[in-house]
């Protein structure tokens, strides 16, 4: 349970993960085994549209003459309430100040995954995300500040194949399948981008899915960085819950080539964390 840190309710968890397969769920369900944080799931990308909003209202609040989306409001509020809150002046992009629009987002977040946390039984809340995008995280960063970020990536080749035998369709920020090309190749290139993205982030515990299944001594120290105190690393690594497969399909020889050639800058940094346990590439 909690290590009594009264800051608890303002650390929630934010899980990301280099793309589907990667073992989120894994981390997700060790995490609410701890009994204090309610990781809760994906939202399909909603996180990005809702931090984007955030990132939007910010541009309309700035004076940037080099950005047509930069609005002035924040100028036009401070001349209203000058003037005496006169309208012949110009307020069409007036906006309520910043530190007021974080608050809402927060009482957002709170309201949606907060809120029901404590109805489970839960002192705090924390989700994962596998589209999560650098501008979301950094947004989420702003929002909270005393956030817990846990950045997860797995070996590309054994994410894909799982994807392969459980007939994974990859489709676009609203639903709709991709097209024009084969799906390794769109798998490559955004786990390369996912994992090139949270390579470069300097805060938060950073791992990978060999290594969080293998090693209780890094599972320790990811509950002493989350302050949970209890996870129940046993439980979770003998469960046999995990999306069916519906083949046994292998990657082909081809796949595995492009997949390596499109990663390989990503896979070298992370290998120099500590060794794969399989090889990424010969």
């Amino acid at each position: 349970m909690s290590m009594n840190n009264p800051g608890n309710n303002n650390k929630p968890v934010f899980l990301f993960s280099a793309g589907p397969r990667a073992g989120s769920t894994f981390v997700q369900r060790l995490i609410t085994s701890g009994r204090e944080v309610m990781m809760w799931g994906e939202g399909s990308g909603a996180l990005n549209h809702i931090l984007r909003s955030l990132a939007l209202l910010r541009l309309t609040l700035s004076a940037n003459p080099h950005n047509p989306l930069s609005g002035y409001g924040a100028e036009q509020f401070s001349n209203f309430i000058k003037g005496g809150t006169d309208c012949n002046q110009w307020i069409a992009n007036i906006n309520p100040p910043f530190h007021l629009i974080v608050h809402a987002y927060r009482n957002l977040f709170d309201n949606i995954y907060g809120a029901p946390a404590r109805e489970l039984g839960y002192t705090r809340w924390g989700m994962k995300e596998v589209r999560g995008e650098r501008s979301t995280i950094d947004a989420l960063h702003t929002l909270f500040p005393q956030a817990k970020f846990i950045f997860l990536v797995r070996n590309p080749v054994d994410c894909l194949r799982s994807i392969k035998r459980r007939g994974y369709r990859f489709a676009d920020n609203w639903g709709n399948p991709l097209s024009g090309r084969p799906a390794h190749l769109h798998f490559a290139d955004n786990w390369f981008q996912l994992a090139m993205q949270y390579h470069s982030i300097d805060f938060g515990f950073h791992i990978r899915y060999e290594d969080i299944t293998r090693d209780k001594a890094l599972v320790s120290r990811l509950g002493e960085y989350l302050e949970i105190a209890g996870l129940n690393f046993d439980s979770v690594a003998t469960s046999r819950a995990d999306w069916p497969e519906l083949n046994n399909n292998d990657l082909t020889d081809e796949e595995t080539r492009v997949i390596t050639e499109r990663a390989r800058p990503a896979m070298e940094r992370y290998a120099s964390l500590c060794l794969w346990y399989k090889p990424l590439y010969l």
